[in-house]
């Protein structure tokens, strides 16, 4: 199965369950003070579920520490292998960055990334990873629900299938790419990327 098909079931699983194991990636500081809205829905979050911290710059560390959050309750890391090890091991990452999610995505767990700025919007977009706009988050904030996260994952945008070809797809346009520098693909990578060049051959 493709990571489309892996995430599908357990996200949409989730929505069922009443207490959730989540990693959180706090949003970067912006202008506009809205990182402050979508942090603190991830301090609350942690009152509800069990959730683990995941800090990528000092920032994080001091905007934990004014929100009351016991440094137990978080983790930073120096490598790839032990984040996706860590991220592995929950039901679902819930992040306001997209290195966040991209390690969510890489360990086959269920990724909502929140879009705080054009930036994440566009490469959650080219993507289609699962997100939440932050008039979303607001409103679900505003509406005081008894389970945020749950209410949350009813709202967000996903289309695994959509994901799945996208994915395929940018993979057999890299084949062009890497052999015009003369450079192979990953073997795994490439049998995918034939696959969906047989595809579009037997849909013309």
């Amino acid at each position: 199965h493709g990571p489309g098909q892996v995430l599908a079931y357990p996200l949409l699983n989730l929505r069922r369950q009443e207490r959730i194991k989540v990693a959180l990636v706090m949003a970067k500081t912006l202008p506009t003070g809205e990182d402050k809205m979508v942090n603190q829905l991830m301090v609350d979050l942690t009152k509800q579920h069990d959730g683990i911290f995941i800090t990528q710059v000092q920032s994080d560390k001091v905007a934990l520490a004014n929100s009351g959050v016991d440094a137990l309750m978080s983790r930073e890391f120096d490598n790839v292998e032990d984040w996706r090890k860590l991220t592995a091991e929950v039901d679902l990452v819930l992040t306001g960055r997209i290195h966040g999610g991209m390690a969510g995505i890489a360990s086959a767990t269920p990724t909502v990334v929140i879009i705080t700025d054009y930036r994440i919007q566009e490469l959650a977009d080219a993507m289609r990873i699962p997100r939440l706009d932050m008039t979303t988050v607001a409103q679900v904030v505003n509406a005081k629900s008894s389970n945020l996260l749950l209410d949350l994952l009813e709202e967000v945008e996903v289309d695994f299938g959509a994901f799945e070809r996208n994915r395929k797809e940018r993979l057999f346009n890299y084949t062009y790419i890497l052999q015009e520098v003369g450079l192979e693909m990953n073997p795994p990578l490439l049998e995918i990327a034939k696959e969906f060049a047989g595809s579009r051959v037997s849909v013309q």
